[in-house]
């Protein structure tokens, strides 16, 4: 599965998901794709084309779990960081953004059960980051483009 690339397409925000629907095949197709992915960290639904019936994003937390949260929202986010990042869906093309360095998240799970997690530095940068896609937001408007 391709990688969307194309940033209008992107900027358009992706609704909640219905609580209940049926999201075991989104689930799946993101799982695959996150595991086939070795340099990336994470993936938006929207970054496959799987949107508008899917608000989420699948994320690597360690070398055996996988994470993946449907609505997510962040409840809490403490701190400040500046780091450099780079998108998937926008190769070549690096951004410092200032990111919380402490974030709580609430969601779903892939069977709908209530989620909630803590992430802190890198971890929450990712997530936000994540959140940001599903958002319409990407990183060249949230933060300053720099040199290669």
């Amino acid at each position: 599965m391709d990688i969307i690339k194309d940033i209008d397409f992107l900027h358009i925000p992706v609704n909640p998901t219905p609580q209940g629907a049926y999201i075991a095949d989104v689930y799946e197709t993101m799982m695959k794709e996150l595991e086939n992915r070795g340099n990336a960290a994470a993936i938006t639904a929207n970054q496959l084309g799987l949107q508008p019936n899917a608000r989420a994003f699948v994320m690597t937390m360690d070398t055996l779990t996988n994470i993946f949260i449907v609505n997510p929202v962040i409840t809490k986010a403490i701190g400040e960081g500046t780091d450099i990042e780079v998108c998937l869906s926008l190769p070549g093309i690096k951004c410092k953004v200032k990111r919380p360095k402490k974030i709580v998240v609430q969601g779903f799970n892939e069977e709908w059960e209530p989620v909630k997690y803590r992430f802190h530095e890198m971890s929450a940068r990712i997530v936000c980051h994540e959140i940001d896609h599903l958002d319409g937001k990407l990183i060249i408007d949230v933060g300053e483009r720099v040199r290669s």
